[in-house]
């Protein structure tokens, strides 16, 4: 019985401990939101070159860049041992994010990817983007290339807006927004 309720506890610090740094792929608020929000959006997609997952977790990092707050939210492919991804899009190698955020400029500068207890980390790069209060911009499609050699690049930024726009109204996450209303970014990638 003292196993259970330790095993128990440490679940409970495990998760309070993540769920007050991270956010899954999706807002919580995403469903009431409309152009009448305090907050904007972000939307776009991260794909990956292959199904085979190299990690159990990747966590890409937002930061302001008014007070470098950051946050995270989290990508987690299928699988126990061998891990496979399991998007939306492209047969699974391809996820959907949108989140809701503050006003003002952000950047996502790097991608934490974790398995077990080693974690590897993909930076030197910056992917500017402003949000507006209720507002929903697009920000592209983030590639990894995470089989790629430590000479080649891990992270490239590509615009498929109609294919991802028609994954959010396809998908739809029980919301009423009108995803006609979105707004392309004309972001590119930075390399640091």
């Amino acid at each position: 019985m003292r196993r259970i309720l330790f095993t128990l506890s440490i679940i409970v610090a495990i998760t309070s401990f993540f769920s007050g740094c991270a956010t899954y792929r999706f807002s919580s608020d995403l469903v009431g939101f409309d152009e009448n929000s305090n907050k904007g959006m972000i939307i776009g997609s991260i794909t990956f070159y292959d199904l085979d997952a190299k990690f159990n977790m990747y966590v890409p990092k937002i930061v302001s860049l008014l007070d470098e707050k950051s946050s995270e939210f989290i990508i987690q492919p299928n699988g126990m041992v061998v891990y496979k991804h399991w998007g939306e899009l492209q047969e699974g190698k391809t996820y959907l994010f949108a989140i809701t955020k503050k006003p003002g400029d952000y950047e996502i500068n790097q991608i934490r990817c974790h398995t077990g207890n080693f974690q590897h980390y993909i930076k030197k790069f910056s992917i500017p983007f402003n949000v507006k209060k209720g507002e929903i911009v697009y920000i592209g499609e983030i590639n990894i290339d995470e089989h790629a050699s430590k000479s080649d690049t891990l992270i490239h930024l590509k615009n498929e807006f109609k294919r991802d726009i028609a994954g959010f109204k396809q998908k739809s996450f029980k919301s009423k927004i009108n995803w006609d209303l979105v707004k392309q970014s004309e972001n590119k990638i930075i390399y640091k």
